[in-house]
Order: structure tokens, then sequence, then C-alpha cells
């Protein structure tokens, strides 16, 4: 005799939500052959579906696609980064936003595009001394900073920025199966924060993840709080289900002193055997195809000259070696047998 279910068990397994998925088909007979009847009356009648498929997915990367996003996850500031469950991945933020907006995402599409290592000089004038100056700013910089400090009640539209016109997705079912390959597999989606990329990643199905073949991260290393973020929200798991990811775009942001780059270089395994490298080092067991490295120092840095620090051949020189680890073949091996190091290393801590 079966026993019966704990009602309080009962009502926790009904009061799950069910997992999203891309496409649902329906079960019931009488509504899939209305649902087929749709789609074959809609690719009769409308004239955009009647076009071949080649045009199709042309027109869906003229309107989706080939972009470069920003995306910008604004959660409340009492939200406990470590509960990923509860905080981290909830959309807790603040009235003030919520009010507004409705929702903790806001995102725009990059309208000045550029290499990793080139920098984008802007001229400053100085009204009370008539003079100007050039500075030197990171790819994106303004990009990342200005759209944060806008008001949340006007759209980012009226700024001049663009945004996604997702909206075009609600047209059909066809059109959602069609363009949404497009929208994950050809954009670049950039990430400046490691809670926006983990709450961004988290909530993705695994149909999404393993679409999406372009990812743009801009790393601090200044400060060990976004070193270990980094570390945190690029669990090997997660990493392993971005299969179909070929092109990472990187930005690294370090100020280090002279003397200690040359102390460090002299290391066979710098920068690799660093803590700051075990998020790349994740990253190297995918197959990617292209990797686009930069290291740069802060602005601060590179608007006048710091005696002590290390100069940009030196971060030339770092981020070749980033990227040789990044392409490296055998990545998976290298990261399997430094895990392996690292659990022998813990068993005899452990024994000792």
């Amino acid at each position: 005799m079966t026993k019966r279910k704990n009602l309080k068990k009962k009502g926790n397994t009904q009061s799950k939500l069910q997992k999203r998925v891309p496409f649902s088909s329906p079960k019931d007979a009488a509504t899939k052959a209305t649902s087929v009847f749709t789609i074959v009356r809609n690719a009769l009648a409308s004239p955009l579906l009647r076009l071949p498929l080649e045009i199709r997915h042309k027109i869906w990367t003229e309107v989706l696609g080939d972009r470069l996003i920003h995306l910008e996850y604004d959660y409340s500031r009492g939200t406990d980064a470590d509960n990923k469950r509860d905080g981290y991945l909830s959309s807790r933020f603040s009235a003030y936003i919520k009010k507004y907006n409705r929702s903790a995402w806001s995102h725009i599409v990059c309208g000045n595009d550029c290499r990793e290592d080139q920098s984008i000089e802007k001229v400053v004038y100085n009204r009370e001394r008539g003079t100007e100056k050039v500075y030197s700013w990171r790819p994106h910089n303004g990009c990342n900073r200005d759209y944060r400090r806008m008001n949340p009640a006007v759209p980012l539209e009226s700024h001049g920025y663009e945004t996604m016109h997702l909206t075009v997705l609600r047209s059909s079912r066809q059109i959602y199966v069609e363009a949404n390959q497009v929208l994950w597999s050809t954009n670049t989606f950039s990430f400046t924060r490691p809670i926006p990329f983990n709450c961004f990643m988290m909530t993705r199905n695994i149909h999404q993840k393993r679409l999406i073949r372009k990812i743009r991260l801009e790393m601090e290393w200044n400060r060990d709080f976004y070193v270990i973020g980094w570390i945190r929200s690029l669990p090997i798991g997660l990493v392993r289900s971005l299969t179909g990811l070929r092109t990472l775009r990187l930005q690294i942001v370090h100020n280090m002193q002279a003397d200690a780059y040359q102390n460090a270089a002299k290391d066979p395994k710098f920068p690799e055997g660093t803590f700051r490298c075990d998020a790349l080092q994740k990253l190297s067991v995918l197959p990617l195809s292209a990797a686009e490295v930069a290291v740069r120092a802060s602005e601060t840095m590179e608007i006048r000259s710091v005696p002590g620090q290390w100069t940009a051949r030196d971060r030339k020189e770092t981020a070749g070696r980033l990227r040789a680890m990044l392409l490296n073949p055998r990545g998976a091996e290298a990261f399997a047998e430094a895990q392996r190091k690292e659990e022998e290393l813990r068993k005899e801590l452990r024994g000792g």
C-alpha cells in the first residue's frame, strides 16, 4: 500500500514554478492541430513569412543581430550578493527604479564599437583657463558610465542611445523561433560587473546558453572584492554549459608597480599561477576560436604618467600571455590537472 504524500509537501511541489523553455509545443491533439493550421496560414498569407528563409534571416539580423549590447542590473544595495537563490537573483531593487522601469535590467546598444586595445581620445576644454587637453579613455568607458547616472524616468532613447526592439519576437510563433536564434547567436553581450553577469546567466535556459557565441567582459583586478566576485560568477558548471561560445572579448583594468611586474614576470606561470586568473582558467576549457584581450591601467594612470607603474609594453605582454592561455587547445586538460593538484594539496593539509 502506497503512502499518501504529505499535504504540506504536496503544496510545496505544486507551488514550484515550471522551468522556462524557449519553445513549447502544445500537447493536446486539438490544440496542436489548431497551432499547425495557424502556422501554415501565416506562412502562406503573410508577405514577410512568404519570403525565402535566407532573406528572412538577413532581416532578423538587421533588426536584432550583430550588435554590442551593454547590460546592467540595478540590484538593491541591501541585497546579499552571496545568496544566489534569494537576494542575488531576485528583483529586489530600489523603489525609485521600480516605479519607472518596472525591471532591474537596463541595456544600451553600443554605437562606437572598437577594439579593446584601442584608446578613445577626447578633447576637454577648460573655460576658466581657456585651454584644451586631450585625454585617453578606455573603450566603452563612456557607455558603461554615462547611462547609469541618468534619470530612470526618462527613456534611454531620449538621451540618444539605441535599445533593442524585442517586441518583434511577440509577433508570431514562427518569427520568435527564427529571430530568437539570431538574437542569441549574433550579438555580443557585454558585462562590466560580476553580479549582472551572474544574474543574466542564471536566468537563461540551457538552449539560450548554447546559442550564445560572443561575450565581452570587463574585469577590474585592482580590488580583490571584484576578483572574487568574478571567480564566484564563473563556476565551472556554468562555463561548461556555454558550449557555443567562440569569441571572448576581455578588458582587464589593473594598476601594477613596475618592480612587482619585473619580479612576477620571471615566473613562467605568470599570470596563470595567480588567483586573479582563476576565472580565466575556467574559460580556457571552452573551444574558443578568437580571444581579444587588453590589459589597461585605470583612467587616472592613463591620463597622467605615474612614476613606478608598469609600462604599456608590460601590459601588452601580459595580455598576450592571457590570450595564449584562453586559446590553448589543451586548456581543458590543463585545468583538470590544476584541479587535481589542488585537491591533492587539500588532502595533504587535512592529513597534517
